[in-house]
């Protein structure tokens, strides 16, 4: 009777330590299931999704990483529409300033070519496009310049 007793009591524990870590098993699924949504919604595009992590959660590193994760990824994307929002900007002003000089120097030459000038007026129109056509000239070198300091192609040397 003793033994049956012993015995009861031992199998009374086990269910309990059972019970005990299916609940723990339980809580832990859910909370990956979470995760695996969490990670289903950043995956598809929204980088506003973070994943709320309990105190004494198995979990809660993982669930610390993805929101690291998810807020880096965030970061990195507004900075790239910030630097695409620049680009355009820089496209545009510039587009601005190779149009407005080359445009007064196709004028110029098309006013000395169809004779609209002549004798000293000719020449100096002549002198005029040819400034113009240097200083756009020198403003194309310094874009390209730009550029291949930006993309890392060269190296910036200071002089004195």
């Amino acid at each position: 009777m003793e033994m049956n007793l012993y015995l009861l009591l031992a199998l009374v524990a086990a269910l309990l330590v059972i019970g005990c870590l299916s609940a723990k098993l339980y809580r832990v699924r859910v909370q990956l299931s979470l995760i695996k949504d969490a990670l289903t919604d950043i995956k598809n595009g929204n980088p506003n999704r973070r994943v709320l992590a309990r105190e004494s959660d198995l979990t809660k590193q993982i669930c610390y990483d993805i929101n690291e994760i998810a807020m880096s990824s965030q970061s990195r994307l507004i900075r790239q529409k910030q630097a695409e929002l620049a680009y355009k900007r820089l496209m545009t002003s510039l587009s601005h300033d190779v149009k407005t000089p080359l445009a007064s120097l196709v004028g110029y030459l098309e006013a000395v070519e169809n004779k609209m000038v002549t004798g000293d007026e000719q020449a100096a129109y002549i002198r005029v496009a040819a400034e113009k056509a240097h200083h756009l000239k020198d403003f194309v070198t310094a874009l390209f310049e730009w550029v291949k300091l930006d993309a890392g192609e060269q190296i910036f040397h200071f002089e004195l």
